[in-house]
């Protein structure tokens, strides 16, 4: 039977991102859960107070979460796990999207302005007429004076 090294070695020579971890998904805690939207609820509901749209089941929706979080926060353990569920299905779905953006508005944009409007700066087309590419630098004294700044 093969080990473990050995067939991740074998999986990651066929391909070269892994896109399955082997981490176990990490949820917040019930009591975490049961809080946050205790708190999101009751933001709610005096929102809707100061709107002059007070909305009673806010109020009660958020009793309960408090209530519940502070006495058995186990019995929402199964919401916070379809919580945790539908944010991670949230991350598939927008995080390309927003990768997407990011490149094709931000980054090719700049790319395209830097090649129109600046020099060359990494001299990477050969040139038939220079000899050598090296770059020459100003000689100094002694050793000790070209250590200094150097960063």
């Amino acid at each position: 039977m093969p080990s473990l090294y050995c067939s991740t070695i074998d999986y990651m020579s066929k391909n070269h991102e892994i896109f399955e971890s082997h981490h176990s998904k990490k949820t917040a805690s019930d009591f975490s859960f049961a809080m946050t939207f205790c708190f999101i609820f009751l933001a709610l509901s005096f929102y809707g107070f100061f709107q002059n749209n007070f909305s009673p089941p806010t109020l009660i929706v958020s009793a309960l979460f408090g209530l519940i979080g502070l006495i058995k926060p186990s019995l929402l353990s199964p919401f916070n796990k379809l919580w945790t569920q539908f944010g991670l299905l949230l991350n598939k779905v927008t995080q390309p999207i927003l990768m997407f953006i990011l490149f094709f508005g931000f980054l090719t944009p700049l790319a395209i302005l830097f090649r129109l409007f600046t020099k060359k700066g990494l001299h990477l087309s050969p040139d038939p007429k220079v000899n050598s590419y090296w770059i020459k630098k100003e000689a100094y004294d002694s050793l000790n004076e070209s250590m200094k700044n150097q960063f």
